[in-house]
């Protein structure tokens, strides 16, 4: 969804793309128990104090994106390991909006929505915090991802509502969220 002021551009291609089993056995349980323990464990706070959630950034290596994205070192653990699969499966769903895009890394988090959770509030996908050029802390334009993925590590969560809108800022990341119910 646009937000105020944005300018809307509305094409023919595809608004969401499914993808399913992304994450397999044994990555799946390993991301599962990795994800309880982050979001248990409190094991970072909030980048913004009034965020949901914290941030994180996986560097791309360079010129991997699209025909096989990897990150720039070694994942570290079975969260980052995720978010290159779901990159991957991103990628290969070669959508016209990719093509040519230089994908510098990918940003992620993780966020719990219980059953009895209120809904979490309709937003739109930007980061505030990074230039134009890509470059944390400079003051600039928001940034519009790519694209946005939602993964789903459960049965339970409310649903992801996706608009057929579109903004027609410069784009210099792609978003994973991996949701935990």
């Amino acid at each position: 969804m646009a937000a105020a002021g944005d300018a809307v551009q509305r094409t023919s291609e595809p608004i969401a793309v499914v993808a399913r089993q992304v994450l397999v056995e044994p990555l799946l349980s390993q991301v599962q128990l990795a994800a309880s323990n982050y979001l248990d464990e409190d094991m970072t706070p909030p980048d913004d104090p009034t965020a949901l959630c914290s941030t994180h950034w996986l560097p791309l290596a360079a010129a991997s994106w699209p025909e096989s994205p990897r990150a720039a070192h070694a994942p570290r653990h079975a969260l980052e390991a995720a978010v290159v699969e779901v990159a991957r499966a991103a990628a290969s769903a070669r959508l016209p909006s990719m093509r040519g895009a230089a994908v510098a890394g990918l940003e992620w988090w993780l966020q719990e929505q219980w059953p009895d959770d209120a809904p979490k509030e309709h937003h739109t996908d930007k980061v505030l915090g990074i230039s134009s050029t890509g470059v944390a802390g400079e003051a600039g334009a928001p940034l519009h991802p790519l694209l946005s993925s939602v993964t789903y590590l459960s049965s339970t969560g409310g649903p992801t509502a996706i608009f057929a809108q579109r903004c027609p800022l410069v784009r210099v990341m792609v978003r994973v969220r991996v949701r935990v119910s």
